[in-house]
């Protein structure tokens, strides 16, 4: 059977879009027929063996609308090779568990990934703030995209070895 991965995503001032373009695009060079969605635009998992559901952490939460997607979802990605993907620069703190109970969904394999702080996407309170709490006045991205392509790499061997 052919393997197709979907990639979808929730982001508010695109980093977790980053990690999750890296994902699909490990997987595009291992082969592997792949989608990137935006939670906006994603389609059911229906079609495709293999999900990786990516979500940024604002003020403790993940984004209600990846919270309903996943919720909708979950009966489907039962049945699939899943990974969730947490985007968070409180990485000790991330809400994982909160999330995947409130949604019912269990996946495979989860990982969290320090994101960025968009300092020049924010608004003028949020910059404010920003600059107050973080001393920040520029972009800052703290991601480790060494760690993001070994564990795009670790999922993908998963595909491969579930599509022998």
């Amino acid at each position: 059977m052919s393997r197709r991965l979907l990639v979808v995503y929730a982001t508010k001032y695109g980093q977790t879009e980053k990690i999750a373009r890296c994902v699909a695009e490990v997987a595009k060079r291992e082969g592997i027929a792949t989608e990137l969605a935006q939670i906006d635009d994603a389609c059911t998992p229906e079609d495709f063996s293999d999900v990786v559901v990516a979500g940024s952490v604002y003020f403790g939460h993940h984004s209600r609308k990846l919270g309903r997607w996943v919720r909708r979802n979950a009966p489907m990605l039962a049945k699939r090779h899943t990974a969730f993907v947490t985007v968070c620069n409180e990485v000790a703190h991330a809400p994982v568990g909160t999330f995947l109970r409130d949604s019912g969904w269990t996946p495979g394999t989860t990982a969290v990934f320090a994101g960025a702080l968009r300092y020049t996407r924010y608004g003028w309170f949020f910059r404010l703030v920003t600059r107050r709490v973080a001393g920040v006045h520029d972009d800052v991205e703290y991601t480790d995209w060494q760690a993001v392509e070994a564990f795009a790499r670790g999922f993908l061997a998963d595909v491969k070895a579930r599509a022998a």
